[in-house]
């Protein structure tokens, strides 16, 4: 290696910084980097490097250590959630079917033993709302009705 400076070096250097190698340049300047051993190293090198440049700035950015690590942490305390939850959405499922049956059996239970309340006589809610009635009037069934279900509520 020999230290061997070009005077030409330095107007190489600015086509190459500007990325007007070769289109831009002279014929003479050309033909003076095919025969200069330092200028055809820097042009090749430059070259090389700009092709790498690009090729690297093609490949994806990968995010920081960090923010990998806090997204990891985040997914694993979702999956751990999604799994403590399974068996609470089934516990509520069962007791959903439970409280439906135990109501079908209280209707079926109430159907069977022929205690109805009374029907209503207008277009309004039942005796005592709407109807001209006080509630101390009501029929003897709806009371009936009212305080097998609630004992403490008094008409």
């Amino acid at each position: 290696m020999t230290p061997f400076f070009c005077a030409r070096e330095p107007e190489l250097r600015k086509l190459l910084e500007r990325g007007q190698w070769p289109q831009a340049s002279p014929d003479e300047l050309r033909a003076h980097v095919a025969g200069c051993r330092p200028c055809s190293e820097l042009a090749s090198v430059e070259q090389i490097l700009r092709a790498a440049r690009a090729e690297a700035g093609a490949l994806p950015r990968l995010p920081s250590a960090g923010a990998i690590w806090w997204r990891a942490q985040l997914r694993r305390r979702h999956l751990e959630m999604e799994r403590i939850v399974r068996p609470l959405l089934g516990a509520q499922l069962f007791a959903l079917a439970l409280t439906l049956a135990v109501a079908m059996g209280a209707l079926a239970w109430e159907v069977r033993r022929g205690v109805h309340p009374a029907p209503c006589t207008s277009a309004g809610a039942g005796a005592g709302a709407g109807s001209g009635r006080s509630r101390s009037q009501a029929s003897p069934a709806a009371w009936a009705w009212g305080s097998r279900f609630w004992p403490w509520l008094r008409w």
